[in-house]
C-alpha cells in the first residue's frame, strides 16, 4: 500500500467524508475530506517531486561561475564540505533551500484556497483547516527543513505588519515516510505536527492536534512517543533513500 493510500485509509477510519466521492458535482478546486461532523476540513498534498532537477540547476548555475575551472574531488565528500570550498557558500545554500522547498509553499498556498472554498461552500466558518503533506520518499524534505519552512509560512504576511498570508490553514500534519530517526530501539518514522501561533479558530485546536497524533499511532499499531528536544538531538536522521544527483564535476 502506498503512503497516500495509507493516509486515505486512516481518514476513512476516522469517519471522514470524501468530498470527491460524496459530492462529485462540486466544481473547481476543493479539499479532500470532512472530519468529525464537518468540524474539520482536510486537504491532502502529495509532495512527489523529488526536487533533484531543481537542486541540480542551482549547482550548475551557482557552484561554477563562467570562466572558473571545475574543481576535482577525490573520495567521498559531504555536500556541505564541498560547498565550503566556494566563496559564495551562503548564496548557494540559500538558493538550494529556496529551490527544494518551493513545492511546499506552492502546495500550502493551494491548500489554503481550497480550505477557504470549502468553509464557504458548506457554511462551516469555524471548521479547522488541516493540511496533510504526504512524503513518500524525498531526500531534501527532512524534518528540520520542513519545520523551518512551515514556521515561515505561518509567519508570512500579505504586507509588513499585515494579516497572515495563509489564514485558512490551522494545522499541518506530516506523517513522513521519507526520513527516519535511528535510535537504539530501532528506526522510528517521525510525525510532524504544527499549528500557527495565531488563528481565529484556536478553540479545540490543541485537542485536534493530539487526537490526530494518537489516532495515527493507533492506526499503525505502535506506541505514540513524544521525545524531548534533548532526546531528538541525540537521534540521527536518515533519508529513506539518496537520489542520483548529477554534479557539475561529474
Amino acid at each position: 500500500m502506498t503512503h497516500f493510500r495509507r493516509i486515505e485509509a486512516f481518514l476513512s477510519r476516522l469517519g471522514g467524508e470524501s468530498i470527491d466521492t460524496k459530492f462529485p458535482r462540486i466544481e473547481g478546486k476543493r479539499a479532500d475530506y470532512l472530519l468529525f461532523d464537518r468540524t474539520v476540513i482536510v486537504e491532502i498534498k502529495s509532495l512527489e517531486d523529488n526536487r533533484v532537477k531543481a537542486f541540480e540547476k542551482v549547482l550548475w548555475t551557482r557552484f561554477i561561475r563562467p570562466g572558473e575551472p571545475i574543481p576535482i574531488f577525490y573520495g567521498d565528500w559531504d555536500l556541505q564540505r564541498i560547498l565550503a570550498t566556494r566563496p559564495n557558500e551562503g548564496e548557494i545554500n540559500a538558493a538550494i533551500y529556496k529551490a527544494v522547498m518551493s513545492s511546499v509553499e506552492d502546495a500550502f498556498e493551494s491548500a489554503n484556497r481550497q480550505i477557504r472554498t470549502m468553509r464557504e461552500m458548506f457554511a462551516i466558518p469555524d471548521a479547522h483547516g488541516v493540511v496533510i503533506f504526504i512524503i513518500e520518499d524525498n531526500y531534501f524534505l527532512d524534518p528540520e527543513k520542513l519545520e523551518h519552512k512551515i514556521g515561515n509560512l505561518f509567519a508570512k504576511r500579505k504586507a509588513p505588519g499585515g494579516p497572515p498570508r495563509y489564514p485558512d490553514v490551522d494545522h499541518v500534519f506530516i506523517p513522513t515516510a521519507g526520513h527516519l530517526y535511528v535510535t537504539e530501539h530501532g528506526p522510528i518514522y517521525p510525525v510532524m505536527s504544527w499549528s500557527p501561533p495565531a488563528t481565529p479558530r484556536r478553540t479545540g485546536l490543541r485537542v485536534l492536534a493530539d487526537l490526530l497524533l494518537e489516532r495515527w499511532a493507533a492506526f499503525n499499531g505502535v506506541a505514540l512517543l513524544r521525545p524531548t528536544p534533548d532526546q531528538l538531538a541525540g537521534m540521527k536522521v536518515r533519508p529513506r533513500s539518496i537520489p542520483d544527483i548529477k554534479f557539475p564535476w561529474d
